[in-house]
């Protein structure tokens, strides 16, 4: 019998990070990120899983940049779009 050991781990990961992944046969990618083997970290996707963690990241980046252009065009007030934020 086989069971699936599941831990909990909070990880930080910043731009320029080392990253690389592995394709596993057809189900499963693997990912690293970090540079070397004590401070590196992985993660396995079964294929259906990463869809569904890419589309919620492209989510995630929309909703990052839609704040950044409000906070651009905020602090911009010649900007047009900073007179539609004003409610």
């Amino acid at each position: 019998m086989s069971e699936v050991f599941v831990t909990l781990v909070s990880v930080g990961v910043d731009a320029g990070c080392p990253m690389r992944f592995r394709v596993h046969d057809k189900d499963i990618v693997e990912f690293w990120a970090g540079g070397d083997p004590i401070g590196e970290f992985d993660v396995s996707f079964e294929v259906e899983a990463l869809r569904q963690f890419l589309e919620l990241g492209a989510r995630a980046i929309a909703e990052v940049d839609e704040l950044r252009a409000r906070e651009q065009a905020d602090a911009d007030p010649k900007c047009p779009e900073a007179k539609a934020h004003v409610a």
